[in-house]
């Protein structure tokens, strides 16, 4: 590594792979997006394919992440991670989820559209890898037992999250009947 500490980039799941150049590369979905001029565009894009090389980087996939600040943080010997699993290493959640006897997780909507976004996604990849039940509590719940079940979702209970007192009351009779 370059430096004695390397950075960690913590970026949207989504992110992770995003390509550096290319016709799927920053100058170009950036440059697009400003509507710059072509001719632009290829020199922008020759210009990060030549510093990737300098780099040492040429072969490395990827690259693109955060408007391809990946790039410098893997020069300087980081790395990139989305902000679940940095989240998940740093609180040591497989460990946790391996002990656990059902994991709850809050957001404040799932549906067919969104699946309560990647967190919970990749919570619900993590329990089950662990064997554990998970479920979720959101304010609004529009998805079926079915689909939260090919998610690996027990269930999801809509609760009303700015109650405080009837959220606890809730929350406490929901986890009983996990028992």
């Amino acid at each position: 590594s370059i430096v004695s500490n390397p950075p960690t980039l913590v970026v949207p799941y989504s992110q992770l792979g995003s390509d550096l150049t290319g016709l799927r590369g920053v100058s170009s979905r950036l440059g697009h997006a400003i509507k710059a001029d072509p001719a632009d565009l290829l020199a922008a894009d020759q210009g990060l394919t030549d510093l990737r090389a300098a780099l040492g980087l040429a072969e490395q996939p990827g690259l693109g992440a955060a408007c391809g600040l990946e790039l410098a943080v893997r020069a300087l010997g980081g790395d990139c991670v989305s902000g679940f699993d940095w989240i998940a290493s740093t609180c040591e959640l497989a460990e946790t989820f391996a002990v656990a006897d059902l994991v709850v997780a809050i957001t404040d909507s799932i549906d067919i559209g969104n699946y309560g976004g990647e967190a919970i996604t990749q919570a619900a990849q993590m329990a089950a890898a662990a064997l554990v039940p998970f479920i979720v509590i959101a304010e609004t719940v529009g998805i079926g037992a079915r689909e939260l079940r090919t998610l690996g979702i027990e269930a999801a209970h809509a609760l009303d999250l700015q109650d405080e007192q009837g959220f606890a009351r809730d929350m406490l009779r929901l986890i009983r009947s996990w028992r």
